[in-house]
């Protein structure tokens, strides 16, 4: 006759068992808590990963550089003035401006800077070629008749004709000034008999606001004892401001 295993042998061999199975040193994967019991969505423990400063994944925390780029003003087109640029990369600049490519001609022609050429369009005619000022001065350049005849030309709405005649102008000035820009622009707008009689940019507050927002466009500084605003001197009602004064 077998003799039958005893209950109680089963018992604490169960009780072995249990307790290996409890303490069982292998490492496990750390498991996160959810309350609900519901299993989280993929993105939202990627995040919570992220915000925790935890690496991996695909998203990335914004750099110190790119919030200086994000920061930065936008570059215009005229600063390539004071910058020693590619000829072609301004020619590809004018060439988005209205009359870019009459301008570039133009300025070629007469040995005048091109981008120079378009700030003063800009700040006269805003690059209209049907502009009339009360004082009579037409076109893209705002040149007056007087002017055009002194250059042999009557057809001031012709971009082109008015393109020329101002660009010949304007560099005549900078030649008279040796160079000095802010002189010749303020001649430009005042007349060379202003500039003469104050012996430099006249205290006209448009003059030197014409001045000021040129050398703005062109990313320039200007002198800084007349920057801020001046008490205007008050013009005859004839003192136009336009080529040729």
């Amino acid at each position: 006759m077998k003799t039958q295993p005893s209950r109680v042998s089963f018992t604490v061999l169960a009780t072995f068992l249990f307790l290996v199975a409890a303490f069982d040193p292998a490492p496990s994967e750390p498991s996160r808590s959810v309350a609900s019991g519901k299993v989280p969505d993929p993105a939202q423990l990627e995040l919570a990963d992220w915000a925790a400063g935890r690496t991996g994944g695909s998203l990335s925390a914004m750099r110190p550089g790119d919030l200086q780029a994000a920061l930065e003003p936008k570059r215009h087109g005229f600063e390539l003035f004071r910058q020693q640029s590619d000829p072609l990369e301004e020619r590809k600049f004018l060439a988005k401006l209205p009359f870019g490519r009459a301008m570039w001609r133009a300025a070629m022609r007469n040995r005048l800077d091109s981008l120079l050429l378009a700030a003063v369009v800009e700040t006269e005619s805003s690059f209209s070629a049907t502009a009339v000022s009360p004082d009579g001065a037409i076109g893209l350049m705002q040149v007056i008749p007087e002017t055009g005849q002194l250059y042999g030309k009557s057809n001031l709405f012709d971009p082109n004709v008015n393109l020329e005649v101002g660009c010949q102008y304007l560099a005549g000035l900078i030649e008279r000034y040796h160079g000095d820009m802010k002189l010749a622009v303020a001649a430009y707008n005042a007349g060379p008999g202003a500039v003469t009689r104050y012996g430099g940019v006249p205290p006209y507050r448009e003059t030197r606001g014409y001045v000021r927002r040129i050398f703005a466009t062109l990313g320039l500084a200007i002198a800084p004892e007349w920057a801020g605003d001046v008490p205007a001197v008050q013009l005859a009602a004839s003192a136009g401001r336009s080529a040729g004064r």
